[in-house]
């Protein structure tokens, strides 16, 4: 082990990896890469399924709405769960429901009954489900390193994600070009065993004790009071919400680009899929390089620029090529804000109020995003998707100027450099 430890420490080419020293952080790690790898095999067959079914926008957008909707109304008070009770309890509940779920898709699919509105039921009830997962592994994460190896660990954390980008709708692909879509829900299904059992392999955190006696809605509403009271902290929250409400609806939209726009199939949505997954990693590596450095609020602002730059390059793309260019600079843009912006709440919350604190990141991050979604799938439906994104890429451009503009209002935090032993 000392020698594992060594080797991760005195890394000179990426010392963010010295967070695998810790050994529930690499348990969790592990078992979210397999988790998320599932579910992006199930995405890419679920998206495409919904969208040959309907040939609809609006539609299509729905199921996401459907997903992303119960964020809209509990993210900013599910943080009191995270904080009362035992995180790892959380975790594993929520990851079991969700895979109750996948599994009742595989059966369906199965049997050949597998209709609109049932994906539409298992979506919402999944949404509910990730609401409370979020910040609940957020904080599980935070427990495996603690808040000095914070800043390295959080964007390698979510490289299980974006590493699941890129390998899922591969595999996705594959494994429904073989076996059919049912495969890849029961793969999915199986997938969410791994956070489950990894729950229960790492050792507690601290469940806070303050508060207890406050009326509940004191509780409640204290993470949604501290967040908009700290100037640091509103701001970053409308900076990521302008990305979220604006930006990323075009999402939902990936089957009707590649059929409508580029005239591919199920394996060039999946090569869109992972294009932006190689964006996102890329845009991973980079903020390891920088976690030692300041001026997180400046690649905020940078990544949110150029968002707006690959949207509106996408919206007047004519080739798979430049597309699949867009895309990935949107990736990695998107990732590199999402995840300063974690680190950002992470640290300037204080210990008592961090779920809390942390589910108004995820309400910013997915909360607002069904507005935003069925939006631009209305849109695209009166005029087109080209006409949607440029509006949309004009809109992120105004933004990332506003956010310039409010430059002063973001403190930046202390990070304490860890040492080699």
């Amino acid at each position: 082990m000392g020698r594992f430890r060594s080797a991760f420490v005195t890394d000179r080419l990426l010392p963010g990896l010295s967070v695998l020293r810790h050994r529930d952080f690499r348990i969790l790690w592990v078992a979210a890469f397999v988790s998320f790898t599932g579910s992006q095999v199930q995405n890419v067959v679920q998206s495409d399924y919904v969208w040959r079914l309907t040939h609809d926008h609006e539609k299509l957008a729905f199921v996401t709405f459907c997903n992303l909707i119960p964020g809209t109304f509990l993210f900013p008070f599910i943080g009191i769960v995270v904080d009362l009770f035992d995180k790892r309890f959380v975790l594993a509940a929520t990851n079991f429901v969700m895979g109750i779920g996948a599994l009742y898709l595989a059966l369906a699919a199965s049997a050949g009954s597998l209709s609109f509105l049932a994906v539409v039921v298992v979506s919402l009830v999944a949404g509910i489900a990730q609401t409370l997962e979020m910040p609940a592994r957020q904080g599980t994460f935070r427990n495996a390193v603690g808040g000095e190896d914070l800043p390295k660990a959080i964007p390698l954390q979510a490289m299980t994600f974006n590493f699941a980008r890129v390998v899922g709708p591969v595999l996705g692909g594959i494994v429904a070009g073989a076996l059919g879509a049912a495969a890849c829900f029961y793969a999915n299904a199986v997938s969410f065993l791994a956070l489950v059992w990894a729950s229960f392999a790492v050792k507690p955190g601290e469940i806070v004790k303050e508060g207890h006696g406050q009326p509940i809605k004191d509780l409640i509403f204290e993470g949604v009071l501290y967040t908009f009271r700290d100037r640091s902290l509103k701001t970053i929250f409308f900076m990521e919400a302008a990305t979220s409400l604006i930006g990323m609806p075009y999402m939902a939209q990936m089957p009707a680009v590649v059929t409508e726009m580029l005239h591919g199939g199920p394996q060039m949505l999946g090569a869109a899929y992972s294009a932006v997954g190689v964006g996102a990693l890329t845009g991973l590596f980079l903020l390891q390089s920088i976690a030692h450095l300041p001026h997180k609020a400046l690649v905020v602002r940078t990544a949110m620029f150029s968002f707006s730059v690959g949207l509106v390059t996408m919206a007047l793309s004519k080739n798979a090529f430049l597309t699949f260019a867009a895309l990935t600079v949107m990736g990695g843009a998107a990732i590199m804000q999402f995840n300063t912006t974690n680190t950002l709440f992470q640290l300037l919350s204080p210990d008592r109020l961090r779920g809390r604190v942390l589910s108004m990141h995820f309400w910013a991050l997915a909360g607002l995003a069904p507005i935003g979604t069925m939006a631009f799938g209305w849109m695209a439906k009166k005029t087109s998707l080209p006409v949607a994104m440029l509006w949309c890429g004009g809109l992120m451009a105004v933004a990332s100027l506003a956010a310039y503009w409010a430059r002063g209002t973001v403190r930046e935090p202390q990070i304490v450099e860890v040492g080699a032993e």
